[in-house]
């Protein structure tokens, strides 16, 4: 799996989604199943229509056990480079 090579040495992760019915979408989910992510940083970012991150965070926790899930970001669809930058700067 070409997907599963590309992180094999990363340590940190970023993980992003729309909010989908206050969770990640499918296909993030089948990701998180598929790629072997023990041991790594996990960041998630989503956007949002006003839910933020639903209860996504705690699905984070549950299909990445064995990972450090950090708080990540939750972009409302009208956010601003700026918001995301100020975030990134703070963050990393």
């Amino acid at each position: 799996m070409q997907g599963a090579e590309a992180i094999g040495n990363a340590e940190v992760i970023f993980v992003g989604s729309p909010n989908w019915l206050k969770t990640f979408a499918p296909p993030v989910r089948s990701f998180l199943r598929t790629v072997d992510l023990d041991g790594k940083t996990i960041i998630p970012f989503c956007t949002h229509g006003g839910g933020g991150f639903g209860r996504m965070i705690e699905d984070y926790k549950r299909e990445c056990e064995h990972s450090i899930i950090k708080d990540g970001i939750a972009l409302k669809g009208d956010y601003s480079f700026d918001e995301l930058k100020a975030w990134l700067d703070h963050n990393l």
